[in-house]
């Protein structure tokens, strides 16, 4: 047998060994906590000893099963042992016999134990001491704290009668013994020539010997330090690790294995280490981090001990590192090993105890919700108070666990209603089709009265979320019909226009708003002081936008105000997503894309599902604007795989458009036709996201030549706006959609008035909707007036970021020019249309363009390009983008006269007469 680190205490050993051989008897006792190696040490040494001295080894191994057991310990040293006389052997036998019967007799009166146990005790030892003058004795008790009182008995005469008899006497124990033990310390313990001998842990170069005999490692090896860390120097811990290594190891492993053998070793331990150090360690387990000497003790109830000393108990075997488990797969193994109804049990314990202790509600509910039949009424405002804040924190499955749990356990009615409420909400965060279920009982509480006050908004959302717009109405009707004048009522009532009024239903559902508004009490209901809402920029700027109302700031600054001031949780969601949305109507793309990517990764890290999902689908349209079709696609397809579309309900709109649009604008019609076969749900189309759907589909229409569908489909978008007198270019341009049909038929002039009619409902400021109608209006104009708008509808669509619409203006520009015979100007223009929509991914384009660019100016050659100074080739690449010349001084911050000079020495070193000749090495820079 290999042992490490232990050639001192065999040395220690050899020499008692060599003195009881001598006729001194010798005592040794080997203490040390559970798993450091006793019995191995022993087994070892007595091993070698027997075979070298030819002694008779008399062993027993104590269990705290058979401590009651009268002389059990005495029968095992004596039953079966070798070198014992076989007559000998039988009479001792049949007198242990006798013995354990009469003392363990039930009738047996007082003290007859003692008075017919003396003589044999007194026999036993004369036998013993007689044998020990035949051949040396090696008399070996294990884990001798466990040693029944008789035996002891028999164990402290013959120690006593031993001092110059060939007996060497070895005993292994726990580090604690309890006060039962006092014969074993005073008789024992304490006689002349006793050694005691405190095993520790390995050392760190035991460790390392270890693993290179057992694994082979070299002995400087780097993963030596981690098993040390993990094992604690604990033998029986290192030799778990080893054989879980052996079982699971792979090739380039980064580190210790831990697995089933190293489970059962944890819990062997703990096992061997008593019932008190069990019941501590669970509680440890279970608690945590939040642990305490006081709460260990009121959890675990340990018996004979304390909490304290279990603790050290713990702390010499190697499994606890301070007040902690030495490292996390310890307590998984711990708790793994409990049986589920006692760890149910001490997770209700310790659920109790920590709100007696104030513990913080969401610590205590993480124990309730694992107990099968937790106790006491204060367990649902617990309950309560932790999913809401697990809700605000973006944690819906841990609030689903409490609500569930809270709900059982609730009696009053109203409150039995807002918690089914609120785990609706938190079931809707991971999957909206899960909880159309909910619906009806929750629709019913609010016609009932029991479900009232801003609780009450969240199963209205998600009646409007899945289309069902009667019982949304219905429930909304009742809620203001029965809202008072009290000041908690205005709360209410202010709740409601805040956050369904202004900010979910003007722009999803346009003609429920306003029929709602002539529900509401005469005049407004404000806020009361002191509770003004940082949510309200968010609606405040979508609105303005929306309706182009005065406002007292722009809405791009209100709408980053709340980007920046609110965090992400499930009240400040339509806020957020309004903001962001006026930060897109208002062509801050890159602003837009920013905060949408920050929500993404914030809503793939707190594991919610649905917000995760309405954010992709955002940034799908926000790329779409960006002209930049493969990653609009890329969000769009991501939205629809984290949430299927049965689950969408009317928002399906936002995501499905965009594929749809995408498609076409690729070139991929089967594609956009599988899409548009998505069932979507009737009331999308009383919705803002209908838009959305139609101009998808009526470009496809187009894309395919079937005029009439495409036009029925943005006539439709046009009479909805005009209903819902929410007419404004910036939601849907569907006049220049039309007038795109009426040119296809060739019906310049109703094109052109609807190009003209959509510009004058448009700022003068530049505008990705301004460039559309402007390059809409210049394919209806003659080719002079053509040139003119395209040139501004260019750096309206570049100013707003989007390339693909860049890429189309640009395309029409190169053919105006080839009219106008301007077809080295054309040439470049092309080629610059045909990388805008190569980055785009819009191969249709790519297609009309490539006969274009095919031909054009050959690159100057290096060493002319290299005459031109830094300023001349600035001025020269302008030039040859097309610039004029007071374009290009303005971008370079000089005079129209700097510019021509510039262009003059271009023109000379390059040897061209004007700058359609300039090369197109230059348009590259």
């Amino acid at each position: 047998m290999l042992l490490f680190d232990r050639d001192n205490e065999l040395d220690i050993l050899a020499e008692l060994l060599s003195e009881s051989l001598g006729g001194s008897g010798r005592i040794a006792v080997i203490c040390g906590a559970t798993g450091l190696g006793k019995t191995a040490l022993i087994k070892a040494f007595v091993e070698d000893a027997a075979s070298r001295s030819g002694a008779v080894v008399l062993s027993a191994a104590a269990s705290r099963a058979e401590r009651t057991l009268p002389l059990g310990v005495v029968s095992q040293l004596l039953h079966g042992a070798d070198g014992i006389p076989p007559g000998t052997a039988e009479r001792i036998a049949r007198q242990l016999d006798h013995e354990v019967r009469s003392a363990g007799a039930p009738d047996a009166a007082p003290g007859l134990a003692d008075h017919v146990t003396a003589p044999l005790l007194h026999g036993l030892c004369n036998d013993l001491l007689g044998l020990a003058q035949e051949a040396p004795l090696i008399v070996v008790v294990d884990d001798a704290q466990h040693t029944d009182a008789l035996s002891l008995r028999c164990l402290a005469q013959l120690m006593r009668r031993s001092s110059a008899a060939r007996i060497l006497a070895l005993f292994t124990q726990s580090t604690e013994l309890d006060q039962s033990h006092a014969v074993l310390q005073a008789e024992i313990l304490h006689r002349p020539g006793c050694r005691y001998l405190r095993l520790a842990p390995l050392s760190r170069a035991g460790v390392h010997e270890m693993l290179s005999r057992t694994l082979g490692l070299p002995r400087d090896h780097g993963l030596a330090e981690a098993y040390h860390q993990l094992s604690g120097g604990n033998p029986l811990l290192l030799q778990a690790l080893v054989d879980d290594h052996r079982l699971g190891a792979r090739p380039g492993a980064a580190g210790p294995v831990t697995g089933q053998v190293y489970e059962q070793a944890v819990l062997a331990c703990l096992y061997r280490c008593g019932a008190d150090v069990l019941r501590v360690a669970q509680a440890l387990a279970v608690l945590g981090e939040d642990a305490t000497p006081a709460l260990l003790e009121l959890c675990a109830k340990p018996g004979s001990g304390s909490a304290d000393q279990a603790i050290r108990i713990l702390g010499t075997t190697g499994l606890l590192a301070g007040e902690g488990f030495r490292d996390p797969a310890i307590r998984e193994a711990v708790l793994t090993g409990m049986p589920r109804h006692e760890r149910s049990q001490l997770q209700s314990r310790v659920a109790e105890a920590l709100y007696g202790a104030g513990a913080p509600a969401g610590v205590v509910a993480g124990h309730l919700v694992d107990c099968e039949a937790p106790q006491g009424p204060w367990v649902v405002g617990v309950l309560r108070e932790a999913a809401e804040a697990a809700l605000a924190e973006g944690d819906p499955t841990f609030a689903i666990r409490c609500l569930r749990l809270a709900h059982a356990e609730c009696s009053d009615e109203q409150e039995r209603v807002e918690l089914m409420s609120m785990m609706t909400s938190a079931q809707w965060q991971l999957n909206p089709l899960s909880i159309g279920s909910h619906l009806p009982q929750l629709t019913d509480a609010i016609r009932e009265g029991h479900l009232v006050g801003p609780r009450a908004i969240t199963p209205v959302n998600y009646l409007l979320w899945h289309g069902r717009l009667d019982e949304a109405t219905e429930a909304l009707t009742h809620l203001r019909e029965n809202a008072s004048a009290t000041e908690a009522d205005a709360d209410i009532e202010s709740a409601l226009d805040v956050q369904l009024t202004r900010l979910s239903l003007p722009f999803t559902y346009p003609e429920l708003a306003r029929r709602l508004e002539g529900t509401r009490r005469a005049g407004p209901s404000p806020l009361p002081e002191g509770k003004a809402d940082p949510l309200h920029p968010a609606a405040a700027a979508l609105d303005a936008i929306l309706n182009h109302r005065p406002h007292d700031d722009t809405p791009a600054a209100k709408a980053q105000r709340v980007l920046e001031g609110v965090p992400l949780d499930n009240v400040s969601l339509a806020p957020l997503l309004s903001a962001l949305v006026t930060l897109l109507h208002l062509d801050r793309l890159d602003d837009a894309a920013a905060w949408c990517d920050s929500f993404i990764k914030e809503a793939g890290v707190r594991a919610t599902p649905t917000w995760h999902a309405l954010f992709c689908a955002l940034r799908g349209q926000i790329s779409l604007h960006q002209g930049d079709l493969r990653a609009a696609a890329g969000h769009a397809s991501t939205a629809l795989t984290i949430i299927p579309p049965k689950g969408w309900g009317v928002v399906i709109g936002v995501p499905l458009s965009c594929l749809v649009m995408t498609a076409t604008g690729m070139g991929r019609h089967e594609e956009a036709a599988e899409h548009l076969k998505v069932p979507v749900p009737e009331a999308l189309f009383h919705t803002t996201l209908g838009l959305l759907y139609l101009r998808a589909r009526g470009r496809h229409h187009l894309a395919l030549g079937r005029r009439q569908a495409a036009r029925a489909d943005f006539q439709a978008c046009g009479r909805l706006m005009s209903r819902w007198e929410l007419d404004r270019p910036v939601l849907i341009p569907w006049r220049t959609e039309l007038a795109h049909c009426h040119l296809e038929q060739n019906e310049v002039a109703e094109a052109r008035r609807l190009a003209l009619e959509q510009l004058g409902l448009l700022g003068d400021a530049p505008s990705r909707i301004r460039g559309i109608t402007l390059r809409t209006l210049a394919a209806a104009s003659p080719p002079r007036e053509r040139l003119g708008l395209l040139r501004e509808a260019a750096e309206a669509l570049q100013h707003a970021g989007d390339q693909w619409e860049l890429a189309q203006v640009l395309a029409e520009q190169s053919r105006t020019l080839a009219a106008l015979s301007e077809h080295a100007q054309a040439r470049v223009v092309a080629r610059r249309a045909h990388r805008l929509a190569q980055a785009c991914g819009a191969e249709p384009l790519l297609r009309a363009l490539n006969g274009q660019a095919a031909e054009g100016p050959q690159p100057a050659a290096a060493e002319e390009l290299a005459e031109l100074s830094d300023a001349e080739r600035r001025v020269a690449s302008l030039a040859a983008q097309g610039h004029t010349n007071r374009q290009i001084a303005t971008k370079l911050f000089i005079t129209v006269s700097t510019v021509e000079q510039h262009l003059t020495h271009v023109y000379r070193k390059l040897n061209v007469k004007r700058r359609t000749d300039l090369p197109l090495s230059l348009h590259a820079e």
